[in-house]
């Protein structure tokens, strides 16, 4: 049987409340399935746009469900929401999706975040676009902290 998101999510689903998870993997919820999904979804949108409604799907299911005490992870899905957007053409909703990441990711100390914010950064600078202009300085201020 070929692997499908909707296949991991039904088996991610049926497991118990009663299982025993070993610690290691105690982090890994329906938020962290959908954000693990999305990231791998918008991965394969950055060579064909075609994905990215797929990242857009788990992403958002990801930062609804996601802990706000889990900041780092609801950062890295946000810069993620907001490139999927970035790569579907939705640059309105790119900007909007991209402050919110980077007042988001001005909070936490990772650099992993960093790294996702310098790398989008880097994508709306190649698009010349000034609708993207006010987002720019946003994470230029962001990542200078």
């Amino acid at each position: 049987m070929p692997w499908t998101s909707y296949g991991t999510a039904q088996a991610f689903s049926e497991i118990g409340s009663g299982d025993a998870d070993p610690d290691w993997i105690a982090y890994f919820d329906a938020a962290e399935l959908a954000g693990v999904t999305g990231g791998r979804y918008l991965e394969l949108a950055h060579h064909d746009g075609r994905f990215a409604g797929e990242a857009l799907d788990h992403i958002r299911r990801a930062v609804a469900l996601r802990q706000r005490s889990s900041m780092r992870s609801l950062a890295l899905d946000q810069v993620g929401l907001a490139y999927a957007h970035l790569l579907s053409g939705d640059l309105d909703e790119a900007v909007s999706v991209g402050s919110t990441a980077a007042a988001t990711a001005g909070q936490v100390q990772s650099d992993r975040v960093r790294v996702q914010l310098r790398e989008f950064y880097l994508e709306i600078e190649t698009r010349k676009d000034p609708v993207m202009a006010p987002l720019q300085q946003h994470i230029r201020e962001t990542l200078a902290r």
